[in-house]
């Protein structure tokens, strides 16, 4: 059965579409398209979490106005809050990807518009004044990577080498390794913890059947991770 949504989150997820709408046009940035280039609209992705404007060289994430218990991104306030974690914490594996937070700004015109790239410590509150208008929400700036490097595009060439997907492994084994933890952290990484997140992912996945996700997919991963576990 679908969830009813409240009037105010439906109002919520409008005006977000319709922001988003706007900031994906070359006159929401605050910089000219390279090369003199007018593009009429950036390309966006959109996940369950996040909005992802795709300039020529940025990328400018949103994050939703949404709450699903394992996150909650629904107020300006938790949005700053989690862009500016992003970016702490993904910056130790990828410094020179990672530029800082633009904050969005609205206009009593009604437009909206990234204003410029701020450091971690200086990114302004919602409702802050700033260029002329107002801050509403936020966004992580990153350096956009050639989509030939993507593994998606790498996997589709044949050049996703099993020793390209070990050198990562063990990259990322490194810095794990070297990162600060302790018992709560641990705690994530048992064996009760994982089946116990698995096994509420099958359940919350089984009003979806025949919709979103076959019968035999499903029933191929339920016995996979049962097994592997």
């Amino acid at each position: 059965m679908y969830k009813a949504k409240e009037q105010s989150e439906l109002k919520q997820d409008v005006s977000f579409a319709s922001m988003l709408h706007m900031l994906a046009y070359p006159s929401a940035f605050p910089f000219a398209p390279p090369d003199g280039r007018s593009l009429l609209v950036f390309p966006v992705i959109q996940t369950h979490a996040s909005a992802v404007v795709l300039t020529p060289e940025r990328v400018y994430k949103l994050k939703k106005p949404k709450n699903f218990g394992f996150f909650d991104f629904s107020t300006p306030a938790l949005r700053r809050h989690f862009c500016i974690q992003e970016v702490r914490i993904n910056s130790r594996l990828a410094p020179e990807v990672y530029l800082g937070i633009a904050p969005v700004l609205a206009f009593s015109d009604g437009r909206f518009c990234f204003g410029p790239v701020f450091s971690l410590d200086d990114v302004p509150l919602p409702g802050s004044p700033l260029a002329g208008g107002s801050v509403v929400d936020y966004a992580v700036v990153m350096v956009r990577l050639p989509d030939e490097a993507m593994l998606a595009s790498r996997l589709r060439e044949g050049v996703a080498s099993s020793s390209l997907l070990a050198a990562i492994a063990r990259y990322i084994a490194a810095f794990h390794t070297h990162t600060l933890t302790n018992e709560h952290i641990a705690s994530f990484g048992s064996l009760d913890v994982i089946r116990g997140n698995w096994e509420e992912n099958f359940e919350q996945m089984k009003p979806y059947l025949g919709r979103t996700l076959d019968t035999f997919t499903y029933d191929r991963i339920v016995e996979y991770v049962h097994r592997f576990l």
